[in-house]
């Protein structure tokens, strides 16, 4: 017991003396920096160095964000162009079918730029087309 005792003194004054000379050693370099113009000018430099590279970085991310929205806008931008030129050919046949099925008895009834002009030359064609047809099929019976 006594021995155990004795051990803990001895390991707690070696960690007494530890920390005292920890302390010292710390004084020792902060004297040195203080004195040394050398390391505080060394000091300074890294210091800005420091700065300089956070804000390269800050830029850095920055740009990166900004490239990042620009791609996605652009991406939204290719999207909605997608989506209207779908549309408009969804119209433009939509506008076809109808000369097909019902070109001449619908002129009379819609409004005046439903129909355009290149619209009507197709319900033309589709009738000479079909007339030609049909005519064939007249002669064979």
């Amino acid at each position: 017991m006594k021995q155990q005792r004795e051990q803990e003194e001895r390991i707690a004054h070696e960690m007494e003396q530890m920390k005292i000379e920890e302390l010292r050693d710390k004084k020792i370099r902060q004297r040195i920096r203080e004195s040394s113009l050398e390391l505080r000018e060394l000091e300074v430099k890294l210091k800005e160095a420091d700065t300089a590279w956070e804000r390269a970085a800050q830029i850095a991310e920055k740009k990166a964000s900004l490239l990042e929205h620009v791609v996605r806008e652009q991406a939204e931008q290719h999207a909605i162009e997608q989506e209207e030129e779908a549309c408009q050919a969804l119209i433009r046949e939509e506008r076809e079918k109808l000369l097909h099925e019902h070109g001449q008895s619908l002129c009379g009834f819609l409004p005046k730029g439903v129909f355009k002009d290149c619209d009507l030359k197709l319900y033309e064609d589709f009738q000479k087309m079909y007339q030609k047809k049909e005519d064939v099929l007249l002669h064979k019976h």
